[in-house]
């Protein structure tokens, strides 16, 4: 794995800390609608919305899921707290260094 890359359950955990962080201040709020079952470790991606998840959150093609996990729970956690939220200019540069270090 490398420096800045994440492993899945990692990417998930925080998926479902984020998701209940949110719900906690906004149970209605859009993003929480794509999965359901949500515990500590894991959840479950909606069947009805996994298509429109995967749209919104895979970017291209080979997209790990651990990218995907990522990209959601950053939305999450801007949702939360948008004063913390990464500005356009940043995303970019955050998908350059992933796109370097999985070069590498």
């Amino acid at each position: 794995m490398d420096g800045l890359a994440i492993d899945q359950n990692t990417a998930i955990a925080l998926v479902s800390r984020r998701y209940t962080e949110l719900e906690s201040v906004n149970p209605n709020h859009e993003l929480l609608r794509y999965i359901e079952n949500v515990y500590d470790c894991g959840f479950d991606i909606r069947n009805e919305t996994v298509n429109e998840f995967l749209e919104r959150y895979e970017h291209g093609d080979n997209v790990s899921w651990e990218t995907i996990f990522s990209r959601y729970s950053s939305e999450l956690r801007n949702a939360v707290s948008p004063e913390d939220s990464i500005q356009p200019h940043q995303t970019r540069f955050l998908n350059t260094v992933e796109y370097v270090f999985k070069q590498a």
